[in-house]
């Protein structure tokens, strides 16, 4: 558990996800989905942090709901090298 000066300052993450281009099927452009308590709250705490640094979408915008959070993870997504 981080301890209260963590906490206040917020953490950085990194996760690493597989990504193919989908080069056929169905691409959607909206989400509905149901969330469980511990995923909730980590969506939380992602807007929280992003409220806090003042994020903004590629539009300029600041993310000022936990869908934009997720908008500005999508937007924000970068290629890394893998160290295999």
């Amino acid at each position: 558990m981080a301890d209260k000066k963590t906490a206040q300052m917020g953490e950085k993450m990194v996760v690493q996800v597989p990504v193919r281009k989908a080069t056929h099927g169905y691409k959607t452009n909206h989400l509905d989905i149901s969330l469980t308590l511990s995923e909730s709250e980590r969506l939380a705490d992602i807007f929280s942090g992003l409220q806090r640094d003042g994020a903004t979408l590629k539009n300029g915008k600041l993310v000022g709901s936990p869908n934009q959070a997720i908008v500005w993870i999508l937007q924000n997504m970068r290629s890394v090298e893998s160290s295999e």
